[in-house]
């Protein structure tokens, strides 16, 4: 599974993603069950809906043909697995600008 991100570094992408989905904290409780959102709008929330509040959804946001090429790819795709595994997503590759600047060994 390919996650496009407008960017990364701290706080980490996949503890938001987990956290938008989960609304665990840390100690293990739900703050706010009634406003858990699906994988789907919560991958949005990172990605196509940022770009779009900046003016930038012409060249970020999400992967096309003619966008900048900043991406994640992650060992497993965050729409198939239990949600309470988001967390657990590991980061296999990243790339900036068509180059990888990570990947994992």
């Amino acid at each position: 599974m390919v996650l496009a991100l407008i960017a990364s570094g701290l706080p980490s992408a996949i503890r938001i993603l987990s956290s938008e989905v989960n609304r665990r904290t840390r100690s293990g409780d739900i703050l706010g069950a009634s406003q858990c959102i699906p994988v789907g709008a919560a991958l949005k929330a990172l990605t196509i809906w940022p770009a779009y509040h900046h003016y930038e959804e012409k060249n970020r946001g999400s992967i096309e043909v003619g966008k900048l090429a900043d991406f994640v790819i992650l060992d497993r795709n965050p729409l198939k697995i239990p949600t309470s595994e988001l967390d657990k997503l590991q980061i296999v590759e990243t790339i900036k600008s068509g180059k990888t600047i990570y990947a994992a060994r």
